[in-house]
């Protein structure tokens, strides 16, 4: 069974009438009742814990090497292993946005500023107004911002909305994808820039201060350590590694879902369940995913620890398939075919015209 092609193809699912809402609305609050009774929206703090060690440990492993080794492949090796680290640690700081650190709103601000900011140099304000926006409407063409870029389109509608250089990006964005996922690291810190200088943020004065001593003591460590085209060559090896690794891990869970179209009604449930895409596969993946590929059970309970989701989803599946809703998984490679299968469906009516 593979996903579910569109949902303005089916009316039906769209349009409910206001009479059905309180049904949808009972239906989120049985399936909440299940995951509570189950102890699985309860906080992890041993848990997270030891993640927080284990990923400490990994950062100063990487700065260890960086420093003692002069051997050129091996500093390019590190550049490739600290990119997984600094995914690892955006994955705490997600979970920790996502209240499944801590309960206190300055705990949580506190996890963030230091997960986001000062190690891996992402502006927790622009970060949080992204992300929330992306859960409260999943999917959702013209309100969902991860599906609003400019160098990709995830509909025909979007992508003959392009012009010009942008235009020709998404005629070959099957092809041009990974490349396009190495500049997402660059791209989000420059998108984090722009959001503090346009003084969003609720703790613009901290975020900001926190993302510039990232910036000076990323930089001034890794020239003072290397130096020169060395340091050049590492930190671009660095940050594409860091954004294939943290694109790869984003891109499977919803590209090539069902879209909902502005003047579309679907229930918050069902919008939840229909637009993401499960990765089904062993502990392994949950480790390199962050948690990410249970993104079903991650959308429906934002702040349910990742720890747990293994075991809610047999839950969660179940109540899908008793009230008729499509929860759907697939295994990873099968994942990145219909990602690519459907980046270059949507440019094909590009190519056809000649555009």
């Amino acid at each position: 069974m593979g996903p579910v092609d569109s949902l303005d193809c089916e009316p039906a699912l769209l349009h409910h009438r206001e009479a059905a809402q309180y049904t949808y609305r009972n239906e989120y609050s049985e399936l909440k009742h299940l995951i509570e009774q189950q102890g699985l929206l309860e906080q992890q703090p041993l848990y997270y814990a030891c993640k927080i060690a284990l990923n400490l440990g990994l950062l100063s492993l990487g700065v260890a090497v960086m420093a003692i080794t002069d051997r050129l492949w091996l500093q390019l090796l590190d550049a490739v292993f600290l990119a997984f680290v600094f995914g690892q640690i955006g994955f705490v700081g997600h979970d920790a946005a996502h209240w499944q650190i801590a309960r206190g709103a300055r705990k949580r601000d506190v996890l963030c500023l230091i997960h986001l900011n000062l190690l891996i140099g992402l502006s927790y304000g622009w970060w949080t107004d992204k992300h929330y926006r992306h859960h409260s409407d999943a999917n959702r063409l013209g309100v969902d911002p991860d599906i609003s870029y400019k160098a990709t389109a995830f509909c025909e509608e979007h992508a003959r909305s392009k012009s010009g250089f942008w235009r020709f990006i998404v005629r070959h964005q099957a092809s041009l994808f990974l490349p396009l996922l190495a500049l997402v690291s660059i791209g989000m810190r420059a998108n984090s820039v722009k959001f503090l200088l346009r003084g969003r943020a609720k703790h613009h004065t901290v975020d900001s201060l926190m993302l510039g001593a990232h910036f000076v003591l990323y930089l001034s460590l890794v020239l003072y350590l290397l130096g020169g085209w060395r340091a050049l060559l590492f930190v671009a090896v660095h940050q594409a590694a860091a954004g294939l690794y943290m694109g790869s891990a984003m891109s499977v869970n919803h590209i090539g879902m069902p879209i909902v179209y502005a003047d579309g009604q679907l229930d918050p449930l069902r919008q939840q369940v229909l637009t993401a895409r499960n990765i089904r596969n062993h502990r392994l993946t949950d480790f390199l995913y962050g948690g990410l590929n249970f993104q079903i059970e991650h959308h429906l309970f934002p702040s349910m620890a990742r720890n747990k989701m293994r075991e809610a989803r047999g839950t969660i599946k179940l109540f899908c398939e008793r009230h008729s809703i499509t929860y759907y998984e697939t295994n990873l490679s099968r994942s990145w075919r219909e990602v690519l299968g459907h980046l270059r469906s949507v440019s094909s009516s590009l190519q056809e015209e000649g555009a």
